[in-house]
This record gives structure tokens, sequence and C-alpha cells, in this order.
């Protein structure tokens, strides 16, 4: 049988299309609770004081706000969603697999009476706690199902999760040509700016009349050029560019992990700021570049990377794309596997069940979207 093949046997027990029809045709009546409390999850009542719980609220005059209270429930009615998946594919959790776990939690917090304080001091049980370890377990487990691609019973998922020498190749030079003539750079940057109140203060000024715009660039000149001079003579005298831009208010570590992507139409304009950017000296702080109402911006570009060295013969390289195919189809699959959970659930009431279909739609919309960026499927 082929791939198409296999895949299609997989998917018509989900009855992906028939049940989306069918629903919609329903006529349910209406129930008075906005988030549709209780819930029944097959044999299970869940209550708006149980999900309360799950989010550390044990009194019982607390509502929750409505955002928050929903994604609260939709926690707890896909962690029950993760008991149908673990039923249908045989995904365990033993006791000894449990006690070995909260005797390590116990050693992590320095004995079993400390971890039994802890639990006094959270509002929960015991018992409490023994579930929600249980419950992190079995979602550990079933992402290693997606990982290995065969069930704990040691049965083949319907689908191959890890990619040929071919995809990798293929996703690879997609992705290369949807790059081309991008550079990426990480850098640290910081602003040079006025105060709120310093910017009210001259904003009320002008407002009252008898004020140029003339006149607002002088005082802001006034205001910004005596720091702008001070910011030039620490890095002259080698101050790290990371710590002035902290003192500046930049949020520095972020910036680190933050690569900016900038393709050669950003730079025909002739910015000055981009050509820095695209083509200035690594870990060195840029000029003091002019920005809207007066501000000055420098920057330090720390990393640099055009995608020309990229190879697959590095292994790095290569490897990069087998995992990252592998894990969009890992997402694929789940996906899949909840949707099969839901369909053989019974949700009361059945709005609240169409709401988790299709959260498990999007997610799966999501990631044939991005397998087919990368030209496979």
């Amino acid at each position: 049988m082929t791939r198409t093949g296999r895949i299609l046997l997989w998917l018509l027990p989900l009855g992906l299309a028939a049940s989306a029809l069918g629903q919609g045709s329903e006529v349910e009546e209406p129930d008075h609770d906005p988030l549709g409390f209780p819930i029944t999850f097959n044999d299970e009542i869940i209550t708006r004081s149980d999900v309360l719980r799950s989010m550390g609220i044990t009194n019982p005059d607390v509502l929750g706000s409505p955002r928050e209270l929903k994604k609260a429930r939709d926690q707890v009615l896909f962690e029950r969603l993760l008991e149908r998946v673990a039923d249908l594919h045989g995904i365990t959790v033993s006791d000894r697999q449990l006690n070995d776990e909260l005797q390590a939690e116990a050693d992590r917090k320095g004995g079993e009476a400390q971890l039994f304080e802890s639990l006094l001091q959270a509002g929960q049980s015991f018992e409490e706690y023994r579930e929600e370890k249980r419950r992190q377990i079995l979602s550990f487990y079933f992402e290693m199902m997606l990982m290995r691609g065969f069930t704990p019973e040691q049965k083949l998922l319907p689908w191959n999760l890890w990619p040929t020498p071919q995809e990798v190749r293929t996703a690879f030079e997609t992705d290369r040509a949807r790059t081309a003539g991008i550079v990426r750079v990480r850098a640290l940057d910081f602003v040079i700016r006025m105060t709120k109140a310093e910017r009210d203060k001259l904003v009320i000024q002008l407002s009252m009349g008898g004020k140029s715009e003339e006149w607002l660039e002088e005082q802001q000149s006034k205001i910004l050029t005596p720091r702008l001079e001070a910011i030039r003579k620490e890095l002259a005298k080698g101050t790290p560019f990371e710590q002035i831009a902290a003192s500046q208010g930049s949020d520095v570590e972020a910036q680190k992990e933050r690569w900016i992507p900038i393709n050669e139409e950003m730079g025909k304009g002739g910015d000055p700021r981009v050509a820095f950017l695209r083509e200035g000296p690594l870990n060195q702080p840029s000029p003091a570049f002019s920005t809207a109402g007066g501000e000055f911006r420098f920057f330090c570009v720390l990393e640099r990377d055009d995608g020309g060295s990229a190879t697959l013969q590095n292994p790095e390289i290569y490897q990069k794309y087998r995992v990252l195919i592998h894990q969009i189809r890992a997402r694929r699959a789940g996906a899949l596997i909840k949707i099969q959970a839901l369909d053989s659930s019974t949700i009361e009431p059945d709005r609240i069940g169409r709401e988790l279909r299709d959260s498990l739609l999007a997610e799966l919309r999501d990631s044939v979207n991005a397998l087919r960026s990368l030209g496979i499927h």
C-alpha cells in the first residue's frame, strides 16, 4: 500500500469531513454558563471549582477572570483528552514509575517533610499532587511516542515522521531560495530619548501657542545633546556596549536572542542604519543615528548570517533541517491523534467539544502549512 493510502486509512476513522459537516447542522439547547460549566467529559463532571483549584484558587467566592478561567478550563480538558489518548494507545504510568518521580521530587525539596509543607502552603493535597505528576509523566510519554514514531505496544504510527535525505534536501533548498538576499543579524541597540515628563512639558508649552516647530527641536536638542555626549565618552573609554544598553532600558538578554532579517530592498534607500547592520564591523558600536523626534539610536552587531556558507555537507545544517521536519510532522501527528481521541469521547455541552476540535484543527492546519512552506508534505 502506498504512503498516501496508509494516511487515508488512518484519516477515515477520524471522520474529519463528515463530523465537521454534521456538527454544523445540529440544534442544541443553549447552556446558561458562558464557559459551559458543569462540563461532562466521558464519565467525569468538571465544575468551575475544579478548574479554579487547577489555578491554585481554593476560595469558593473567587470567580476568576473569564479569560484566565477559559484558558485553565481548556488546559483541564486537554489533560482529560490526553487520558483518552493514553487509553487508545496503551500509554500507562506504573505505580513504581510514579513513586520514583515523587521520591525524586521530595529529594529535590530536601525531604518528604519539606514536600508536604510546600503542598500545604499551596493548598494542594498529596493525592492531587500525585495525580498532577501522573499526568505530567503521561504527557512526557506521549511526546516520546511522537518522537520515536511507534506506540508503547510497538505499533508503528501511520506516518513517516523522520524525513528522507531527499526531503531534507528539498526543505533546505526551498528555505534557502525563500531567504535569498536576506541578511540576518543579532544586534544590541538602545535609544537616547526624553522622559515622558520632559516630552509632556514641551508639548504643553507648544500647544499654548507662540512656539514654533523649530523651538521644539531646539529644546529637544538642549535636553538630548548632553546625554549623547556622555554616552559617546563612555563608549570611547571602553565601557561595554551591553552595560550601556542595559542602563538605557534595553532588554539586553532578549536582544541577544533576537534575529533581525534585512532584505536587499531595505538597503536600497541609502539608510545608514541598514548599511551598518548589513556591513558594519562586528562587536563595535555604531555612530549615533538620528531618529524621529530628535532621538538617537546606537547599534552593536553581535553576529551576521547571510546563509551563503550554509551547505548540507555540514552535519549541523543537515541535522537542523532533519529535526525541523520531524518536529513539524510530530505536531501534525499529535493533532490528528488528539482529534481521534476527541471524536471517540463524549463532551457536554456539545459546543465545548466543538471549541476543542476547532483548536486542534487550527494546530493541524498550522503544521501542514509549515511543511508546505518547506516544499514537503
